[in-house]
């Protein structure tokens, strides 16, 4: 994981910085090196996640490049944050793209909520507000899934894209959206799910608070191999190299 710390010593003006960290077009420079030093270095599989927050309320952090595309925005600082933001995900993907660097890649632009209140927020409130997930890869055809659903079920969903095998294309407490399977939103509706995920605080912390697996060691799993009681395994055993870039 590279933050704030690691990266700003690596900007040609330390000084280009917001109160969240880097600006997106700087993140997206940085994206596009490690892209090419896994390529180059890893035959993977690998993942490279960043977290974009040009477009975060209440006013967003608009990028440097982006001045020549405020135009009809001028004045209304999270919109065109917004427009930013989309802008530079895009060149970011071309970019990508134009060195041959997608290949054999499945590329994900994901929300992780709902904005909050906003400048525009009596606009936005009149309107369906859905979450965002978009996916681009060879092997997934143009297309639009129209479904109730919840962020639950974009890591199963994510899995399948990938190629994996899920039994019954389920993960977590998710159902993959490439399949027939029902979500858990589909068969109670979102007032119930929400309840019960209120209800249960273990599993609150647990989602929020995420999970630091310690990978074991040789004898450990080789005792639980020969043992017929019954085991978990950590995920950390089977890891692969994660780039997380914020």
């Amino acid at each position: 994981m590279k933050g704030k710390e690691e990266l700003v010593p690596k900007l040609e003006n330390p000084e280009y910085l917001n109160s969240w960290g880097l600006y997106d077009d700087s993140l997206y420079d940085f994206t596009v090196q490690e892209v090419r030093r896994l390529s180059t270095e890893d035959d993977g599989p690998w993942a490279v996640v960043n977290l974009s927050i040009a477009g975060h309320a209440p006013h967003g952090f608009p990028s440097q490049t982006c001045l020549d595309r405020q135009g009809e925005f001028d004045g209304q600082n999270i919109l065109y944050s917004v427009e930013c933001s989309a802008w530079l995900a895009r060149d970011l993907i071309e970019r990508l793209d134009e060195e041959g660097l997608l290949d054999n890649t499945l590329v994900v632009l994901l929300s992780d909520h709902l904005t909050m209140r906003v400048s525009v927020w009596d606009q936005l409130t009149a309107l369906d507000r859905d979450n965002t997930l978009i996916m681009l890869g060879d092997n997934l055809p143009p297309g639009r899934i129209i479904r109730d659903a919840t962020m639950l079920d974009v890591f199963p969903t994510i899995l399948e894209a990938m190629g994996l095998s899920l039994n019954d294309h389920r993960a977590g407490l998710g159902a993959s959206l490439l399949s027939d399977k029902p979500t858990l939103v589909e068969v109670h509706g979102l007032n119930v799910l929400n309840e019960r995920l209120r209800e249960e605080t273990a599993l609150q912390h647990r989602l929020w608070e995420g999970l630091s697996p310690q990978r074991r060691t040789t004898e450990e799993s080789s005792n639980e191999k020969n043992s017929t009681a019954q085991t978990v395994e950590t995920p950390a055993d089977q890891a692969v190299e994660v780039e997380i870039m914020r």
